[in-house]
């Protein structure tokens, strides 16, 4: 292990670990109050402006992130098999979830349900899972964001999104053909070393689990 390597393990461990990451609330944001409530006149006038504009809008979505901790809970429940409050709520709510409707085991038997829900999204960029069910039609989050901003700004605007290099393909597929739409990739040497409980970084077959670090990473995307 190089010095460099090790001082880079050493800074990340004390930033998770030896930091205090409490957060002292003061009271909720209202208007006046952080909050800037427009009037009919503003809102009208700023209307007009933006309308006038002939500037490109262009909207920087980070969406590298996958569904793995999403479903830690259900990767804990088949390795323990624990019904805590989290699964119960889970399973019986399960047909409210968009992705069922894509699930092909039978849903009685929870083990091969979860097996497969899974191995179909835990691995997946979160922004590809199933998100909203609009008469039976299946809408990802890209798909919604894409829809949303074309809705409201239509071709006056890009849209950006910062992904997983592996899923770009996937990702475009899913957004259909659409030149309003660009990706990037998150540059894999910001990516943060894995630590246990016990504060030992964490190594898979002699190599060290490194995972993409937070939007703080993405500075240089946009």
């Amino acid at each position: 292990m190089s010095i460099e390597t090790k001082k880079a393990i050493l800074s990340e461990r004390n930033q998770v670990f030896d930091t205090d990451f409490k957060v002292q609330l003061v009271e909720s944001c209202s208007v006046e109050n952080g909050i800037f409530r427009l009037t009919k006149d503003e809102k009208a006038l700023y209307e007009a402006i933006f309308q006038r504009s002939d500037e490109l809008i262009s909207f920087f979505i980070p969406a590298s992130g996958s569904g793995s901790r999403m479903f830690a809970f259900l990767y804990q429940w088949l390795e323990d098999g624990i019904e805590t409050d989290e699964i119960q709520f889970f399973f019986k709510n399960i047909t409210r979830f968009p992705f069922f409707q894509e699930l092909k085991t039978d849903p009685n038997n929870k083990v091969s349900m979860v097996n497969e829900i899974v191995a179909n999204y835990a691995h997946i960029p979160k922004g590809l899972i199933p998100f909203h069910s609009h008469k039976e039609k299946l809408k990802t989050a890209f798909q919604e964001h894409v829809d949303q901003i074309n809705h409201f700004f239509g071709e006056k605007c890009k849209i950006h999104f910062t992904v997983q290099q592996e899923f770009e393909r996937a990702i475009m597929k899913n957004v259909g053909e659409n030149s309003s739409v660009s990706c990037s990739y998150q540059n894999d040497e910001t990516d943060a070393y894995c630590f246990d409980e016990h504060q030992n970084v964490v190594k898979v077959d002699g190599d060290f689990l490194r995972r993409p670090a937070g939007h703080g990473a993405l500075l240089e995307n946009l």
